[in-house]
């Protein structure tokens, strides 16, 4: 059977229960000395809250990630996965919108002091096909890359320097207000007409 009672106060060890705990609407489950973390439904949302300290969440099992899932128009959804064996790695279900009122950035922070930063990476939904990749360089600078439809890694094809010099086909870029090609050279390819024009104190057109 069940059983009710009703205390202005109580001072209880521990509480087991073989079923569950009703709290009605808008009643606190309060955690901490000074209510510091609680709980509460208010008729229409569930809240956490937290008022002091970091909110923490943790999972302590080996290699096992933490899920946030939803409800999609009736469909179960695992909205975002933090994935413990990759260090923590994020992936969400699908796109992500940074948005603000204010102009804002999206930042790759690395602590490399050399090389590659970080950058984006353009796959295809396995762990083996890579399309492309734009990485900032360490003092400034961009390479891009592209695959080749192989497991192998991309290559870079396009290298723009810190201080703006564009190489096609060449990671070392020439000099400044310059395009440097690698020995192909530049195709200009068009159905009627192809031109390269210059202009300034020489101009010419070919």
């Amino acid at each position: 059977g069940t059983a009710s009672k009703y205390w202005a106060s109580a001072y209880i060890d521990t509480i087991t229960t073989t079923s569950h705990i009703n709290l009605p609407d808008n009643a606190e489950l309060r955690i901490g000395g000074s209510s510091d973390f609680f709980l509460v439904h208010d008729g229409t949302d569930s809240k956490i809250h937290n008022q002091t300290g970091h909110l923490t969440i943790k999972t302590s099992t080996s290699n096992k990630d933490i899920l946030f899932g939803g409800n999609d128009g009736g469909s179960t959804i695992t909205a975002l996965t933090l994935d413990m064996s990759e260090g923590g790695t994020a992936t969400f279900s699908t796109g992500v919108i940074v948005s603000s009122s204010a102009f804002t950035f999206l930042d790759v922070v690395s602590a490399r002091t050399s090389g590659n930063l970080g950058g984006l990476r353009f796959k295809q939904n396995t762990d083996t096909y890579q399309s492309g990749e734009v990485l900032g360089l360490h003092g400034g600078g961009f390479d891009f890359k592209t695959g080749d439809g192989t497991s192998a890694d991309p290559t870079t094809k396009m290298t723009l320097s810190s201080a703006g010099v564009l190489g096609i086909g060449t990671t070392v870029p020439g000099a400044i207000n310059s395009v440097t090609f690698a020995s192909v050279g530049l195709h200009v390819k068009n159905s009627t007409l192809g031109r390269i024009i210059t202009e300034g104190s020489n101009s010419a057109a070919f």
